[in-house]
């Protein structure tokens, strides 16, 4: 199934399944770009009912949704989950993108800065 690489000891998929998740990554990013561009107050979302004849979002009923959901969790840092999901699409096909862990630990730090900058705008 999957063999290790030595030097590394990583295992090494065989088969299409890491270009298959990576589209599926990107795919969702579009979709929750596509979402959060077109988002407007007044569509359905969990926190407001609204007829879904009246949707004014790109992506549909969903999109609706899914822009709601991101926006009232997180704001403006909304934008931070589709450029995750872009970056970790990205990944799946080329390698020289890959950031170490300890990274993460700054770009963890950047969303929170992110969200402070955005709360701060909004007070």
């Amino acid at each position: 199934m999957a063999r290790v690489n030595a030097s590394k000891g990583r295992k090494e998929e065989k088969g299409h399944g890491r270009e298959m998740r990576g589209l599926f990554l990107i795919a969702l990013a579009a979709f929750l770009i596509i979402s959060l561009v077109s988002f407007d107050p007044g569509d359905p979302s969990f926190n407001q009912a609204v007829t879904p004849k009246n949707v004014s979002n790109l992506a549909g009923v969903v999109g609706s949704y899914a822009a709601g959901f991101l926006v009232d969790i997180f704001g403006a840092g909304a934008w931070f989950w589709p450029l995750l999901f872009l970056y970790m699409g990205a990944c799946r096909f080329v390698k020289r993108i890959r950031i170490r862990p300890v990274q993460w630990v700054g770009v963890f730090g950047l969303f929170i800065a992110f969200l402070g900058w955005a709360c701060h705008l909004a007070f």
